[in-house]
């Protein structure tokens, strides 16, 4: 019986484990679309305050991208 309890708790941790693993991944595939819009935003010529308030990203991210460009 005791042995069954720490096997459920063992599950249940790995399973919030995953769980977690899952929503860091979405969020960095999140993060990875706006960097890479924002990138092709500043290719098309547009403004980097544009691209701020589009992306939220911070004006200053936006300079470094761009600064990563040239």
């Amino acid at each position: 019986m005791l042995v069954e309890t720490l096997q459920e708790i063992q599950k249940k941790w790995i399973d919030m484990g995953r769980e977690e693993g899952k929503q860091e991944g979405k969020q960095e595939g999140i993060q990875e679309g706006i960097l890479k819009t924002a990138v092709q935003l500043l290719k098309e010529g547009l403004d980097v305050d544009f691209i701020a308030r589009v992306t939220g990203l911070s004006a200053k991210e936006i300079e470094k991208l761009k600064k990563d460009l040239d």
